[in-house]
């Protein structure tokens, strides 16, 4: 669904999760979408962490694999500006995200 959003001039960088840290070196970052799916669980506080401090004043979209306070408040606490928990609901996803493209441009 992501994907399918991204249209010129923007483009999706995905961060394979190899533990390196090559998508903190993409310049121009706009807006960042954080599946924790894709973080180890021991990792995700210091992948908030690099984010906010790499990109302090970038919107930054959580979603999580399955809702817990804990992990909404770190991810809050670390600049989230919006956090969801899956299943998402695609349609009310989709517009959240191109808002915040928009909002971007």
């Amino acid at each position: 669904m992501v994907a399918g959003s991204i249209q010129p001039p923007w483009m999706l960088v995905h961060r394979e999760d190899s533990g390196g840290n090559e998508a903190f070196n993409h310049p121009n970052v706009r807006l960042i979408l954080l599946d924790d799916d894709a973080v180890d669980s021991n990792d995700r506080g210091m992948m908030l962490r690099h984010i906010h401090r790499y990109f302090p004043s970038v919107p930054l979209l959580y979603v999580a694999g399955d809702h817990d306070g804990d992990n909404e408040r770190r991810a809050r606490g670390n600049g989230a500006h919006y956090y969801a928990a899956k299943p998402l609901e695609l349609n009310h996803f989709g517009h959240v995200l191109q808002s915040f493209l928009h909002a971007s441009k």
